[in-house]
């Protein structure tokens, strides 16, 4: 889709100068920057502006697309003909209107527009500078409280307020979205169209209508803003899975999260080696998380001794020492043996008080805080009482489900 501009609102948009000749036909959307053309004044622009205002005739005519217009600042001068001010509406081929100046930057949003969804996406980006106090065609954003229009739509423009910032990374999918709505609509504007007196009467039923779309709009964002709060629970839930899957960083980073979570605090953690050292209350630890294929191995024991006593001599604090371990992390749970730490390596770690454990034992023990937290601290001391195998939640259906 070729998209004409004459202005400089988007980046992405084919270039038009106004006081040029080039057809307005070759393009499938136009969208012109009023203020922009007001900067194209001359001496004998009287003649030039009829000949493009004839051109965009054609296009409306051909295309059948409205022009996609950003509104005039009222500060900015109107064009002076044989010493006559010219309004916007007199200048493009579309039906005429009257701007007021007035400035904000509250806007609302008006129930029940095919629009809707788009402007709740986009509002933040705009402001205005103005509102209209006649129009024809149906109003999309409004003034809070006064409801005075100040975006409309009908068969031969869609007027928008200024940008009181750039879309950025954002404008494609602006211009995508607000191009699929106007040809979707193009012939529902024209069979639409009303004066703007006629939102002063109301039919039979009509202002009730329009309070149960907004209460249903309304409902709406609940519920979206509710599906988006659990949709990222959920997201951040399943993260909890890496922990009877992952190694390496990826293991160390759900390791650290899944431990500041339930009141740890992180004291060291370095990029180089897979250990951390932890406190809570007056306890620390030193942790050495491994990842592995098969069972645990001595040379995990003895690493971890080797952080413990790097700590010790380094703050003059003795550390708890624990090993943590994703055993067999390529095998389903249920296919895993219930050994992960071989009978060779428990003399060495137990004589060291080093506390054993799986990784899928830290997600039990994270569940038990989360659903209970009256025992977060018998549970977290328990850690540190423990020299050898830890033995709570060893088995895995105590508080995971399979089917």
């Amino acid at each position: 889709m070729k998209i004409g501009e004459v202005g400089k609102t988007f980046t992405n948009t084919i270039k038009i100068e106004y006081r040029s000749n080039r057809t307005f036909i070759d393009f499938d959307v136009l969208i012109l920057d009023y203020n922009h053309i007001l900067g194209n004044q001359g001496v004998n622009d009287g003649k030039l502006f009829q000949q493009r205002k004839d051109a965009l005739s054609e296009f409306l005519e051909h295309k059948k697309v409205p022009l996609i217009i950003t509104a005039q600042n009222p500060m900015h001068p109107n064009f002076v003909f044989d010493n006559k001010n010219v309004s916007m509406s007199e200048v493009l081929p579309i039906k005429s209107f009257q701007l007021v100046s007035q400035r904000g930057e509250t806007i609302e949003i008006v129930p029940g527009s095919k629009f809707s969804d788009f402007f709740k996406k986009y509002i933040s980006y705009f402001h205005y500078t103005s509102y209209f106090s006649e129009f024809s065609g149906n109003p999309l954003l409004e003034t809070p409280h006064t409801k005075k229009a100040i975006s409309f739509i009908n068969a031969e423009c869609l007027i928008l307020p200024p940008f009181r910032r750039p879309l950025q990374d954002k404008e494609d999918q602006f211009l995508i979205e607000l191009i699929e709505l106007i040809s979707n609509l193009k012939k529902d504007v024209s069979k639409a169209e009303l004066p703007q007196w006629t939102i002063n009467y109301h039919l039979p039923n009509e202002k009730e209508t329009k309070v149960e779309i907004q209460d249903i709009e309304n409902q709406l964002q609940k519920l979206n803003d509710r599906l988006d709060e659990r949709s990222k629970y959920l997201s951040d839930l399943a993260l909890k899975k890496l922990l009877l899957t992952a190694s390496g960083v990826i293991l160390e980073t759900e390791v650290k999260s899944l431990l500041t979570e339930i009141g740890f605090e992180i004291l060291e953690a370095e990029d180089s080696r897979e250990d951390l050292v932890i406190q809570y209350g007056d306890e620390i630890a030193v942790i050495e998380i491994k990842g592995v294929n098969g069972s645990s191995a001595e040379r995990h024991a003895a690493q971890l001794e080797k952080w413990v006593v790097t700590y010790y001599e380094r703050t003059d604090k003795k550390p708890k020492g624990i090993l943590l371990v994703n055993g067999f992390k390529e095998k389903e749970l249920k296919d895993r043996p219930t050994e992960i730490f071989p009978h060779q390596m428990l003399k060495f770690a137990t004589q060291r008080e080093h506390c054993l454990l799986t990784t899928t034992q830290l997600l039990g023990l994270y569940f038990k805080i989360k659903t209970d937290e009256s025992k977060k601290d018998e549970l977290i001391k328990s850690l540190f009482q423990t020299a050898g195998i830890y033995k709570n939640f060893s088995d895995w259906n105590s508080f995971l489900e399979y089917e």
